[in-house]
């Protein structure tokens, strides 16, 4: 690159970084959603030499309490480290967009990534989307180095490939729903050889590289927790709560916890496989609610602005993102189809596009939200920014791929809002409301407490120190 491409590259990572800075600094904190106290509550637990429960991925809280721990537990190093993970991924997703354009589309990629509405949140949010995104385009960018080493049969090649299982380990500790997208990369390992041999070797070589990661959590869990879970349970919980229909989910969720922990994952399982049997319709129309989803607004986003964290309660500017964000995204998913038609037979791109379709097919399973599409977002980016690329360059002899592109993204966003409706909106926007107003009931959060084995916690509104206490009777 010239020197005045490195300025620009430089200014815009500047700008990037400085807003997410800024945000971290001047954002209240007396108003967060249930999860963010979890992590928080696990972190803290951890913190002071417990145990947490298998409720939830480690990686966040792992993450939490270790900065805890080091900076004497205040907030504001936390929400820091959440900052310099948010700012480390945007060199990282130019890089990973310099493996398929030029510098001015991979400018145009990072401008879009470093001004996205959905990543800052997440220094603000101690949430697992945030470290999440960052491993998972780091995964990515290693896999394909690995397909470039095989292509070539360097030497090294079988360290690349030890190497793409071990970052798709620690993303999978950090968001469960991606060790099984690492069990589909034969795909592009099959495109890529094309030797049955050599497929073998080198899928053995990735999940060697997986598991060498995960099984020491796993031991951990056996042994400290005598529950024979990989990662966690939750997504069994949710699998239940999904296609549940008889049981109301405070009750659900009494049932759940009452359960022997290492009991819990498999009765969960159990529980659904009885409810797909008893109510297949209703199961598959929540399935497509959930996928629809996931082209809405983040909720966390929202909850931003909603809450007056950064906006002292004007609703002006939630309404506009949640107008905006679907309208980028349809623009941006415009570009992904065309581009999608395009490359649909090469290798290196099925490693994004297996990110992409496993998380949609096992949120819809599961339960989808606009939040957990935000670690692939980056993808959506680089995919749309290449099809409008492809596009541009010439027209008057591609107008057909602008056509399917448009018209395959008017179709998806109509859907999503036929299939989600009004309704959903108005639910989606009450829940935050009422979020807000109980978390502001009192001027003090007092005793959280936590059912995962166990911690409190106090904090007052506009203090960064947090008290970590430990309760006399675990639950």
């Amino acid at each position: 690159m010239s020197g005045k491409q490195w300025r620009i590259l430089g200014i815009v990572l500047f700008l990037g970084c400085l807003l997410r800075l800024i945000l971290c600094l001047i954002a209240r904190y007396e108003v967060t959603p249930y999860d963010d106290l979890d992590y928080l509550g696990r972190g803290l637990y951890f913190s002071r030499g417990g145990s947490p429960g298998c409720w939830r991925s480690p990686m966040e809280w792992w993450f939490i309490g270790i900065t805890m721990r080091l900076f004497n537990y205040h907030l504001l190093p936390v929400r820091l480290s959440h900052t310099l993970a948010s700012c480390a991924l945007l060199p990282l997703v130019f890089l990973l967009s310099r493996r398929f354009a030029g510098f001015s589309a991979s400018l145009v990629i990072l401008i879009i990534t470093a001004f996205w509405f959905e990543f800052p949140p997440y220094c603000i949010y101690l949430m697992s989307e945030g470290l999440g995104t960052f491993f998972l385009v780091g995964a990515v960018w290693i896999s394909l180095i690995a397909l470039d080493a095989l292509k070539k049969e360097s030497p090294k090649a079988w360290l690349f490939l030890l190497g793409t299982g071990m970052a798709w380990g620690l993303t999978a500790l950090t968001r469960e729903t991606y060790f099984y997208t690492t069990l589909a990369m034969f795909l592009p390992l099959g495109m890529a050889l094309k030797k049955f041999k050599k497929i073998v070797l080198s899928y053995s070589l990735v999940l060697a590289g997986l598991f060498l990661i995960i099984l020491p959590y796993t031991a951990r869990n056996v042994i400290m927790r005598k529950t024979p879970v990989l990662i966690s349970y939750n997504g069994a919980f949710n699998l239940w709560k999904q296609w549940n229909t008889a049981i109301p989910y405070e009750e659900l969720n009494r049932q759940f916890f009452a359960w022997p922990e290492n009991q819990r994952e498999r009765l969960a399982y159990k529980k659904a496989w009885e409810c797909l049997k008893a109510n297949p319709a209703y199961i598959l129309k929540e399935g497509i609610k959930s996928f629809f989803r996931m082209w809405t607004i983040d909720e966390m986003t929202s909850r931003l602005f909603y809450f007056g964290i950064i906006t002292n309660g004007n609703r002006t500017i939630p309404i506009i993102l949640a107008l905006l964000v679907p309208l980028f995204l349809l623009i941006l998913m415009a570009g992904f189809f065309v581009h999608l038609r395009n490359t649909w037979n090469r290798p290196d791109f099925w490693v994004i596009y297996l990110v992409i379709f496993s998380s949609l097919f096992m949120h819809a399973a599961v339960y989808g939200q606009g939040r957990y599409r935000v670690p692939w977002t980056p993808f959506i980016i680089i995919c749309g920014i290449l099809g409008w690329q492809y596009i541009l360059e010439d027209y008057r002899s591609r107008k057909k791929h602008f056509v399917f592109g448009v018209v395959s993204s008017l179709l998806l966003f109509s859907l999503a809002g036929l299939v989600i409706g009004k309704d959903q909106v108005r639910a989606h926007e009450i829940n935050i409301r009422e979020s807000a107003e109980k978390m502001n009931e009192k001027r003090y959060l007092k005793a959280m407490h936590y059912h995962f084995g166990t911690a409190a916690l106090i904090f007052r509104q506009r203090q960064d120190k947090i008290t970590p206490l430990l309760p006399q009777e675990k639950k």
